[in-house]
């Protein structure tokens, strides 16, 4: 069973514990701290990755949630180079050993399930260039990939 996969019946699927990683663009505005966050799942049953995203949305003052899938780390870094403009943005980044992951997860349930005692790591203000991506992805076991 793919950990991602949508079931057609509505049946809820739960997921074994894995490690998840976590990207926080910083934005030091007056409203947010941060512009967009993303949590990263590896499906190795597809070979696929899925990110959950947020983004500062300047205009309603409130953050937009959203998923999508990528087939490689180079198509999902790309994405966040873009979306994050990471030659010049900092990030935090931090892996989480996640629990109680369901095929019905959105952003914000990924927010409620993350702890402080699940961390595995985690990095601030750093610049998030290619290299250091694929390390990280690493941890989630996608070394094959990379």
């Amino acid at each position: 069973m793919s950990i991602m996969d949508v079931s057609i019946d509505d049946e809820i699927i739960n997921y074994d514990d894995q490690p998840v990683l976590y990207i926080e663009e910083i934005f030091d505005g007056p409203q947010f701290k941060f512009d967009m966050r993303a949590f990263i799942v590896y499906d190795k049953d597809t070979n696929l990755f899925y990110l959950y995203g947020s983004r500062n949305c300047k205009k309603t003052q409130k953050y937009i949630n959203y998923m999508l899938k990528y087939d490689s780390v180079e198509t999902l870094f790309n994405y966040l180079n873009v979306a994050m403009n990471t030659k010049i943005s900092k990030v935090n980044v931090t892996v989480y050993f996640m629990s109680g992951l369901t095929s019905q997860d959105s952003f914000e349930d990924f927010l409620r399930k993350r702890s402080k005692r699940r961390e595995l790591f985690g990095y601030d203000d750093i610049t998030l260039n290619r290299k250091r991506f694929i390390k990280y992805m690493n941890v989630l076991n996608v070394a094959d990939d990379c």
